[in-house]
């Protein structure tokens, strides 16, 4: 009689840890599973386009406000030293150098990367690649000298590029714009500055930017370019500076998400 007494107590104690265990664990504090590291991304999407129609490389003909026509052949660009500056929020990109190429869409989206947290309204970033990346020596990716966007050492990178056919050129029919220079009053290097059409909050997300890069600005203002009489450009003069200026006002942003 006393064994089954003992056995029964014994049972008794044993459910009692088992559902002591239970209700320990029913109130143990889950991880905490939110993103801690108080940064977020953005998603650059770039598309080419003349007017309001998206370039079609070797295929379609635009008119330029002055009434040439051209058929776009190549279309690169270099954006680099991306920055979003809000009321209290700065953030810029490293390693910021993306080329942009018209014949591989993949050139045409990027992230930046690790932005902290805040609220940004502006956004700055250069068309070329800046003073001292010129003259650092053999590089790689969207740098790498074997991209057909370098001349050399001493004149260093083709900031943007334009080949296209326009009937209006004396040159065969060609229009080749290869714009470089990083120092001097003929450098092409540009500052583009666009405020956002609404402000971005970066809180441990992803937002995006839609962008569109107008050829078409190229041939105008401020100054207004005729084919006829500009339709070769390949060293660091006042004609590229006059490109320069120019299409420091091809990008526009169209919409934030």
């Amino acid at each position: 009689m006393a064994y089954f007494i003992f056995k029964k107590l014994v049972m008794k104690k044993v459910l009692y840890l088992l559902m002591l265990v239970v209700l320990l664990g029913a109130c143990r504090k889950k991880p905490d599973t939110k993103n801690t590291t108080n940064e977020g991304n953005i998603q650059i999407a770039i598309e080419n386009v003349a007017g309001p129609k998206p370039i079609k490389i070797n295929d379609e003909w635009y008119v330029t406000r002055n009434g040439d026509s051209i058929k776009v052949l190549i279309f690169n660009y270099f954006i680099s030293n991306i920055t979003l500056v809000g009321n209290n929020s700065y953030y810029t990109e490293e390693e910021s150098y993306h080329l942009i190429n018209s014949a591989e869409n993949d050139s045409k989206i990027f992230s930046l990367k690790s932005i902290p947290n805040g609220t940004y309204k502006k956004m700055s970033f250069l068309i070329g690649v800046d003073s001292t990346r010129n003259v650092s020596g053999v590089q790689t990716g969207a740098l790498d000298v074997n991209s057909g966007m370098f001349w050399d050492w001493k004149t260093g990178y083709i900031m943007a590029k334009l080949e296209a056919l326009s009937p209006q050129s004396p040159n065969d029919n060609m229009v080749i714009y290869h714009l470089s220079g990083y120092t001097g009053p003929y450098s092409s290097l540009r500052t583009v500055e666009l405020d956002l059409p609404k402000p971005i909050t970066i809180n441990n997300n992803t937002s995006s930017i839609k962008m569109h890069a107008d050829i078409l600005e190229w041939f105008t203002t401020p100054t207004n370019i005729k084919i006829e009489d500009l339709y070769f450009s390949m060293s660091p003069d006042k004609n590229s500076a006059t490109i320069a200026d120019n299409y420091v006002n091809m990008f526009s942003i169209k919409s934030i998400e």
